[in-house]
């Protein structure tokens, strides 16, 4: 791969993402209550770092020339976070551009997200319990995003490792006027090389209960959405599906 990775995390660069936004972000993301903007993720990135709940926010960019405005072109981005109270990843958004799909370059945009997500928990004094994303439910959504249906894109998580997650998943809202979203499937990635068969109840637990936090709900246990997940959840350990379908 002869591209060129940036976290803009680490470096500063405001047109950089204004580009990536328009690029990429909005034609592979397109459904409402999903979306975010870079209002919410220019102070996470530049600005002082929250307490928790708050997650820490990473957005990387793979492409050329990404520091020369008039030259870059841009080969997909990730986008994750990591929350410091469970020990856990999230990888919110990820897209490749179409003519750099099937070349690898999720899955090194991937590799890079999981060593981050080692580096935030090593800084802890901790390891790295679990990596969660989200992707739409085939069943419940039909309509492509930038030219990849939703079936497309959990094909290409499950070329990733990822495994289904066994819970009546809601996405708390992200921002206010636009409601939850209840059409997607909370999915489980490798935290490292070894595959992924399942997960403690308790740390998946304890991510959506930090999740839920972060995104405004005070007291999950009250919320109706969180309780239902909670009933999907019994037992230590939570087997994941072998096949990621919907």
């Amino acid at each position: 791969m002869n591209f060129e990775v940036v976290d803009l995390r680490a470096v500063t660069d405001e047109s950089l993402l204004d580009h990536l936004y328009q690029k990429l972000y909005l034609p592979n993301f397109q459904t409402p209550e999903q979306q975010e903007d870079p209002s919410i993720w220019k102070p996470l990135l530049w600005g002082s770092t929250p307490p928790p709940p708050k997650p820490i926010l990473h957005i990387l960019v793979a492409g050329h020339d990404l520091r020369a405005r008039e030259r870059r072109t841009l080969d997909g981005f990730l986008i994750f976070e990591f929350f410091r109270g469970s020990v856990c990843g999230l990888l919110t958004y990820l897209a490749v551009d179409a003519r750099m799909r099937r070349r690898g370059t999720a899955r090194l945009l991937l590799t890079r997200a999981q060593e981050q997500l080692q580096t935030d928990a090593r800084a802890q004094g901790a390891q790295l319990r679990a990596v969660f994303a989200e992707v739409n439910d085939p069943a419940r959504v039909h309509e492509a995003e930038g030219g990849t249906t939703p079936a497309d894109r959990l094909k290409i998580f499950a070329r990733l490792g990822a495994k289904r997650v066994p819970v009546r998943y809601v996405q708390p809202q992200l921002k206010s006027g636009r409601g939850r979203s209840e059409t997607l499937l909370l999915i489980a990635l490798p935290a490292g090389p070894e595959p992924l068969d399942a997960l403690p109840s308790s740390t998946v637990k304890a991510f959506l209960r930090e999740f839920y936090q972060s995104l405004g709900v005070d007291q999950p246990e009250r919320d109706p959405d969180f309780a239902r997940m909670l009933e999907d959840l019994r037992g230590e350990r939570i087997a994941l599906p072998s096949a990621l379908t919907a």
